[in-house]
């Protein structure tokens, strides 16, 4: 009997031995169990969702790099058309300058030329005054020849003479102040353009009160084509340049005046009359200029 009390609490604890392992087991499992299960939590919202969120930010960026690829190939293409065209207008536009200096220095080297025979002119015009002051001064020993002689010198219209002159030297300086303006609306200055047109208007005006009727209503017809090139600056200068054009194909030919020859004066000195202690000098014949014609 006393064995089998002793044994009895010995299978007891060993049930409860046993039992206390296997909750420790379960125990140690379950730890290791949650462990696992955090650590994949972990790495799931460390890893794994931040390697998703990036494939689909790729995605993304690489979708944006697409299209920003292919709206700078387009906006490149229109670039380049651009500078196609740009190259083309400067080509144009140099060449339009070119034309426009040469006939620039064709009409200064006119003008130069019509400056030289006004400086011509001037000094025929000196020795007409030379020699009249020279009949002047010998006027009572004269003969009624040499009286006649200061008749055809007092009617000698001198203004008649450098009047066409005048007149044509003003409207080349017209036309090159419309030539610049016609350059700084190449250059897009409509500002330098429309000033240039304004001093040619004035010029034109200035010119009107020194013409003959008959030329009065050339250059009316001149001023009103040139007003209205400037009313379309600066809005208009596509119009502008075209009444420009139209206006230097007017002026071009000019006003088409010819000087009028002075008549030709002879002193004749009488057989029988005795020299004068200073004998006149016969006052020359002006000889007419041509009037160039300006090329546009």
């Amino acid at each position: 009997m006393t064995q089998n009390n002793d044994k009895q609490p010995s299978g007891i604890g060993n049930f409860f031995r046993g039992l206390l392992r296997l909750i420790i087991a379960i125990l140690i499992g379950l730890i290791i169990g949650a462990a696992l299960y955090a650590a994949g939590a972990y790495l799931f919202s460390e890893a794994i969702i931040p390697t998703q969120q990036n494939t689909v930010a790729l995605s993304h960026i690489d979708q944006r790099v697409n299209e920003q690829w292919v709206l700078l190939q387009q906006r490149n293409d229109s670039l380049e058309k651009r500078l196609s065209n740009l190259e083309v207008q400067y080509t144009q536009d140099l060449d339009r300058i070119t034309e426009l200096s040469a006939v620039q220095e064709e009409i200064t080297r006119k003008l130069e030329t019509l400056i030289t025979d006004i400086g011509n002119l001037n000094r025929k015009l000196e020795n007409a005054e030379k020699a009249l002051a020279a009949l002047e001064k010998n006027q009572t020993s004269l003969s009624e020849e040499q009286l006649g002689l200061q008749k055809n010198l007092d009617e000698l219209e001198i203004d008649a003479l450098i009047q066409p002159i005048y007149l044509d030297v003003q409207t080349i300086k017209t036309m090159q102040q419309i030539n610049r303006s016609r350059l700084y609306l190449l250059q897009d200055n409509y500002g330098s353009a429309k000033t240039e047109l304004e001093l040619a208007s004035t010029m034109l005006a200035n010119l009107i009160t020194k013409a003959s009727f008959k030329e009065q209503d050339l250059l009316l017809l001149w001023r009103a084509r040139l007003d209205l090139a400037i009313s379309n600056l600066p809005a208009h200068p596509e119009l502008a340049n075209d009444d420009l054009e139209i206006l230097w194909s007017m002026m071009s030919n000019g006003l088409l005046t010819q000087p009028t020859p002075s008549p030709e004066t002879i002193i004749e000195t009488p057989q029988d009359e005795a020299q004068p202690t200073g004998t006149p000098t016969p006052a020359g014949t002006p000889e007419p200029t041509p009037i160039p014609t300006a090329t546009p």
